[in-house]
Parts: structure tokens; sequence; C-alpha cells
């Protein structure tokens, strides 16, 4: 489980950093081309991108902390070999990360579906 702890940090890093881009690139898009704004299919990717984003965040930094805290004993934390290991805090952590985990794959995907909808209603109404 160790070896994997520094994996999980960048890649979650990696995901939190892409989603904000994601988020920001969306929002210049809409500043450049105001009209996209009138159609009902951007404004529903646009809430349903945001709400993506802070699902993202949310399981970041669910994410983080159970990597820090779900492990062994580590020298980093001071904690002895043998320390206990947080008893049902350490379940709900772990349950919480799981559903965030979830939710940030349904949170995608919704927001995935009305872009295909949208470049279809795009490239229809071109």
């Amino acid at each position: 489980a160790g070896a994997l702890r520094w994996p999980v940090v960048v890649t979650v890093v990696l995901g939190a950093a892409f989603t904000m881009l994601a988020s920001l690139s969306g929002d210049a898009l809409l500043e450049a081309r105001s009209g996209l704004k009138q159609l009902e299919v951007v404004g529903e990717h646009e809430e349903l991108g945001e709400l993506g984003r802070n699902v993202v965040l949310i399981f970041t930094v669910l994410a983080l902390v159970a990597t820090w805290r779900l492990r062994g004993p580590s020298p980093l934390r001071g904690d002895a070999p043998g320390a206990a290991k947080g008893g049902a805090l350490n379940v709900v952590l772990a349950a919480a990360t799981g559903l965030a985990a979830i939710g940030v794959l349904v949170a995608i995907f919704l927001a995935g579906h009305f872009t295909q909808l949208g470049v279809g209603t795009l490239a229809f109404l071109a």
C-alpha cells in the first residue's frame, strides 16, 4: 500500500489541476463567444461542469487526507511503529473518499454527456 501512496497523490493533484483548467477554459470560451450562452445545452453543460469541478475538489481533499492518514505509522507524522490507526474516523474517511470518487465519475460523465449533445446541436445549427 505504501508504494502506491505517491502515485495516488500525484494523480489526484493532476486531476484537480486539469479539472480547474477545463473550467477556466470553458469560462474563457464563453467570454470569447458570448452567443453560446443563449444555447440551453451550453448552460446545462456549464452547470454540470461546475458541479464536476466542485466534486473533484472535494474528492481531492478527501483523497489527500486519506492518503496521509490511512496508512501505517510514519516518521513524517511522528507515529511510533505500533501507533493506533484511528478506528471509526478512518472508516468514515475511507467511505467518504469512495463516495466522492463515485460522485466524480457521475458528475464528469454527466458533463461529458451534455458535451456530446452540445456538439451535435452546435453542428446542426452551423
